[in-house]
C-alpha cells in the first residue's frame, strides 16, 4: 500500500525518505538556488519536490538513482513557476492596455450596461462552466490548476471553458463582450 500524506507511514518508509533527503538536499538546494534568485520561491520548489518524492516513494526502486529524478521534479516545478509568472506578466500588460482602451472608448460605450449584460449571461451558464470561466479569467488559473480545484480532468476544463466562451459570444455583442472581459480582468 503506497504511503500518502494522509496515512501514517511505517518507520522504514520514514527512514528511507530521511536518508534520501539528507543525501540529496545540499546538491538539490544548490541547483535550485542557482536558477531561482528568490529564496522563498526556491524553498517552495524544494518543498514541492520532496513532497512529490514522498508521494512517489513507493514506486521508486533504486534509491541510488533518485537524485536525477529529484532534479527532474525540481526542473519541472521551476519551469511551471516561470510560465505562471509569464502568464501573470502578460495578464498585467493586458490590464494596462485595457485601461488605455477603456479610457479612449469609455465615451462611446456604456460600460455599466456591458458589465450587466455580461453578468446576466454568466448567470445563465451551467455551474461548472461558470466556475471554470471565472477561475480562468479572474484567477488566471491554468487548466491543470482548475482541474485540480474542481476535481475534473484538464480536458474537461478546456471543454467547459470553450463552451462558456461560445455561449458568451452568442449572448453578447462582440464589443460589449470585450469590454466586460476587460473589466473582469481589471477587477472592476
Amino acid at each position: 500500500m503506497p504511503a500518502t500524506l494522509q496515512q501514517r507511514p511505517d518507520a522504514q518508509t520514514i527512514q528511507r525518505f530521511e536518508e534520501i533527503y539528507l543525501a540529496s538536499f545540499p546538491r538539490l538546494s544548490l541547483f535550485v538556488h542557482r536558477f531561482m534568485r528568490n529564496k522563498e520561491a526556491a524553498r517552495d520548489i524544494l518543498q514541492d519536490t520532496y513532497t512529490t518524492l514522498w508521494e512517489q516513494l513507493p514506486s521508486i526502486k533504486d534509491d541510488n538513482k533518485v537524485y536525477p529524478l529529484l532534479r527532474t521534479y525540481a526542473t519541472n516545478l521551476m519551469i511551471n513557476l516561470i510560465r505562471k509568472k509569464a502568464r501573470e506578466k502578460k495578464r498585467e500588460e493586458m490590464f494596462y492596455a485595457s485601461q488605455e482602451v477603456l479610457t479612449t472608448t469609455e465615451a462611446s460605450f456604456d460600460l455599466k450596461e456591458a458589465m450587466e449584460q455580461y453578468k446576466q449571461a454568466l448567470d445563465q451558464l451551467p455551474l461548472k462552466q461558470k466556475q471554470v470561466l471565472q477561475l480562468s479569467l479572474e484567477e488566471g488559473m491554468t487548466h491543470v490548476e482548475i482541474a485540480g480545484k474542481l476535481n475534473i480532468s484538464s480536458r474537461t476544463s478546456k471543454y467547459l471553458l470553450m463552451q462558456a466562451r461560445t455561449f458568451l459570444r452568442t449572448q453578447l455583442q462582440a464589443d460589449k463582450l470585450a469590454i466586460a472581459i476587460l473589466l473582469v480582468l481589471s477587477g472592476k
